[in-house]
């Protein structure tokens, strides 16, 4: 299934691309949302350095 994030601004996003998101439990990680090219979306986790292509859902 696709990753929901939910964000502590009310923010939800999905995970956009198939597969698993697994990035381990963080506690109220830091995470930086960018836009990328024709309407979506990069977050990064900076606790384990990682991204994944994300659409708001909420």
């Amino acid at each position: 299934g696709k990753t929901i994030f939910r964000l502590e601004n009310g923010q939800e996003w999905t995970q956009a691309e198939s597969g698993q998101f697994s990035n381990g439990k963080y506690d109220h990680p830091k995470v930086k949302i960018k836009p990328m090219l024709l309407g979506s979306w990069l977050m990064y986790v900076e606790p384990c350095g990682c991204s994944v292509r994300v659409e708001r859902t909420k």
